[in-house]
């Protein structure tokens, strides 16, 4: 009997059957990131910490059918057999990953019915070949620094602890933490570069840029417009190359307005009210200083993804200043260089009783972010104490290609939210009575200084306290002809916003939860991060950063880093000590910290501003050639989906005309060579080849031996080279073969823009090889008596006649 419920059954199955015979493909584009989180990734796997990438155009052949991936780096698609799998409309910022052994490649040959496609993307930025990376950071010292036998710059490993052996501790105990690295035949000295503070490391070409800051008490090598450079090609810190300045330099895009950096009065024929002493413990009063701390010199720099362009912010013009660093030290000081003056750009913030103040800048991703403050110096000129309600802090993006274009408004927040001791103070270029201070010593003026992201968009920002640079303890008050000492005490801040789909919330608004409660100082005050230094006083950021991506942690500067007693007493053992903070990005705790120096005495400055910005120290991204050999069936010069690599193939590559790597392709038809020295190599896959760079600097070129002629490779004995640079699709050069003959052999020239950058992985390098046909060619010599053209049966053969086979420009074959 048939019932209802037996025709709806077989209606469904008559109407859905073609789906399930046409099956889905799907996969997921994932983004590469170093470590999880404290263990190494491996590139072109999907770890578990890795995220999807939104936006990817996936295209599936020979059926040209696409999508694109959803917010999760998820795609899916119908079709109906096998498919040529490719993915294309990559961001900017990103580029292709490695290999990883499993063929993660751009295209990729699918059976239908795979639901577990992986491809994977990568930032050279965020790249390091290790979970122990170098950082490095600077210590100031009272004084012109003549003279000094102080260490400038401290290079030390991220997982470090401890303090600095090199000093001893408030105890007079040896510290047993890791000194800094350095090239004891080249050691730079505090009088090599001064007071500095921004750095900016460019991976490609190993060296680190420093730049000049103004800091109240502490000399300048230069002058306040000078840049470092200092080579790293050791993996430690090896030589100061030089410096250069931008002082008085035309933009190229700005044409009569000369870059201004500012001036400081510390010259000895003003007299004893300005000039530094060479001594480190002979206080001096600076006088020219205290106004202009965060108002002249160099705020934040960084290079962009491509390597290639180094950003700065000049503090006196309140621009933003690009210059070309692809070329060598030499060419520095007449590199092109633009600037962009920030107040006279589109959507730029609007400051109330105040002057805007940038300082901040970061490169993330394909855009550069500005963090700026309204420092609320002309709120109530008569009332000392000023109204913080015009404190306000601003995080602003912009274009890195067309920055004259102006900004868009990422984040903005008032700063009068409760903290420790102090709130934030309004900007003072008047010395600041201490009994305004809170204990004399506490006067935050708020610079945000710094800003760092992670994997999954949080954005974490540091606040350096203004005073603190003004201020420096056992020196002179900002008062002609004062013989009053000064003392202070930093009082700076790090704060997370979450980015809740695109848009961020600062802590403590929205869902970006405040995890810690200060109740142990009863002050109910609540903050994501545990900030608090061996003294128990929050708030004691140095206002820097650095991040490495993946790994749950962020470095934030600090002052007396050491944890409190495990009785929540007052740890001086390391008082007066400066270093760093390992703070979890997931709970905010203390995970790990280290310091650097202990800074009472030897004219260091104790509890104020004594380090400068914090870099990482990473190798550049590896590069990595190749792809496939394939067997072009149906001789289109197309990598058909039905096509099958060739195995055993012998493929080298030469460098200057010398075979630098020797590879055989893979079950797969795969080959790899790459510059990566912290893979093993197989029969397909070859690493550490150092002579293979960006911009294929040394003429590298990919060779297949005996493709012609009687000395064939046996894989291609009876195949000849398919035709090239056909290819399908909107992505021709994804799936064409590249190979061009070369006598008896075949090759595939590389030019620098096949491998422009460090980190770039091109595996499109692919050679087809068509069936061979074979024709006969031949007949009879007779004598044809009768000269009718015809062989009759009564006329004889004639034997001994030589013959030749002639070919012309338009013969592909091959005579045997």
């Amino acid at each position: 009997m048939i019932t209802k419920n037996n025709i709806f059954i077989k209606l469904f199955i008559i109407l859905f059957l073609p789906i399930i015979l046409y099956a889905n493909i799907s996969g997921i584009v994932f983004q590469d990131i170093p470590v999880n989180p404290q263990t190494l990734n491996t590139y072109g796997i999907k770890d578990s910490n890795e995220l999807g990438v939104k936006g990817i155009t996936v295209t599936a052949y020979p059926e040209n059918i696409s999508t694109t991936t959803d917010s999760n780096g998820s795609w899916s698609l119908n079709t109906s057999k096998d498919s040529r799998i490719e993915f294309s409309n990559f961001p900017s910022y990103l580029k292709e990953s490695s290999h990883g052994g499993i063929n993660n490649s751009s295209v990729q040959f699918v059976t239908n019915n795979s639901t577990n496609i992986t491809f994977g993307l990568h930032d050279p930025n965020d790249y390091s070949h290790t979970k122990n990376p170098l950082y490095v950071n600077n210590i100031q010292q009272n004084g012109t620094h003549i003279g000094s036998n102080l260490l400038a710059l401290h290079s030390v490993h991220y997982q470090s602890k401890g303090l600095n052996s090199d000093y001893e501790d408030n105890n007079s105990n040896q510290g047993i933490g890791e000194s800094p690295l350095l090239n004891i035949n080249n050691s730079l000295y505090l009088d090599d570069i001064g007071s500095v503070w921004g750095k900016a490391y460019q991976k490609n070409k190993k060296r680190l840029f420093v730049s000049s800051m103004l800091q109240r008490h502490i000399g300048l090598a230069n002058t306040l417009s000078d840049i470092y450079v200092i080579d790293y090609s050791s993996g430690k810190q090896d030589q100061l190359l030089g410096h250069f300045s931008l002082q008085g330099k035309t933009p190229n895009n700005l044409g009569a307005i000369p870059i201004d950096l500012g001036t400081i009065n510390r010259e000895i024929s003003s007299g004893s009210n300005y000039q530094l002493s060479d001594n480190p413990l002979i206080p001096n009063i600076d006088f020219d200083a205290y106004s202009k701390v965060g108002k002249v010199s160099y705020g934040g720099i960084d290079v962009d993804h491509n390597e290639n362009t180094l950003w700065l912010i000049n503090l006196k013009q309140k621009g933003l200043i690009s210059i070309d660093v692809s070329g060598d030290f030499n060419s520095l000081s007449t590199a092109k260089t633009n600037q962009y003056l920030i107040e006279s750009l589109p959507n730029v913030p609007v400051c109330t009783n105040g002057q805007l103040r940038p300082w901040g800048l970061k490169i993330h991703k394909d855009k550069g972010y500005i963090g700026l403050i309204c420092d609320g110096s002309t709120t109530n000129p008569d009332n000392p104490y000023r109204s913080r309600n015009d404190l306000h802090a601003y995080i602003i993006s912009f274009n890195l290609n067309t920055p004259q274009l102006g900004f868009t408004n990422i984040l903005n927040f008032k700063l009068n939210y409760p903290r420790q001791l102090r709130r934030w103070y309004a900007w003072e270029d008047n010395y600041v009575d201490t009994t305004r201070a809170y204990n004399g010593q506490i006067y935050s003026q708020p610079i945000l200084s710094d800003i760092e992201f992670d994997e999954k968009g949080n954005m974490y920002l540091a606040f350096m306290d203004r005073y603190a640079t003004q201020i420096r303890t056992g020196n002179l008050k900002a008062i002609l002809n004062t013989t009053e000492l000064e003392a202070t005490h930093v009082y700076g801040d790090i704060l997370k916003a979450c980015n809740n789909n695109g848009v961020y919330e600062i802590e403590g608004t929205g869902n970006c939860f405040q995890t810690l409660r200060a109740n142990k100082i009863s002050l109910g005050i609540s903050e994501f991060f545990n900030d608090i230094d061996g003294g128990r006083n929050r708030e004691s950021s140095l206002g820097s950063l650095a991040l490495l991506v993946g790994s749950n942690q962020i470095l934030n500067t600090m002052v007396d880093p050491h944890p409190e007693e495990t009785s929540g007493t007052n740890n001086n053992t390391y008082w007066f000590t400066q270093g760093v903070h390992t703070l979890s990005t997931t709970n905010g705790s203390i995970e790990n910290w280290y310091s650097h120096a202990y800074t009472l005495g030897n004219g260091l400055n104790a509890k104020g501003n004594g380090l400068g910005d914090i870099e990482l120290i990473t190798k550049a991204a590896p590069i990595e050639i190749g792809d496939r050999i394939w067997f072009d069936s149906n001789s289109n010069g197309i990598q058909d989906s039905d096509e099958e690599g060739i195995e055993d193939v012998n493929i080298s590559l030469l460098c200057d005309n010398t075979i630098v790597a020797i590879a055989q392709t893979n079950n797969m038809g795969t080959y790899i060579f790459s510059n990566d020295p912290h893979t093993t190599s197989t029969k397909s896959h070859i690493y550490n080849i150092s002579h293979l760079t960006e911009n294929n600097n040394n003429n590298c070129y990919i060779h297949i031996p005996n493709t012609n002629g009687k000395n064939k490779q046996v894989q291609l004995n009876t195949k000849i080279m398919t035709k090239n640079n056909l290819g399908e699709g909107i992505n021709k050069n994804l799936n064409d073969s590249n190979g061009i003959i070369d006598n008896n052999h075949s090759k595939i020239i590389l030019l620098p823009s096949d491998i422009p950058i460090a980190g770039y992985n091109n595996h499109s390098l692919d050679i087809g090889f068509q069936p061979q046909i074979l024709y006969t060619l031949g007949d009879t010599v007779w004598l044809d008596s009768n000269k009718d053209g015809l062989f009759d049966s009564n006329e004889s053969t004639v034997s001994g006649v030589t013959v030749s086979l002639f070919t012309n420009a338009s013969c592909t074959g091959t005579a045997t």
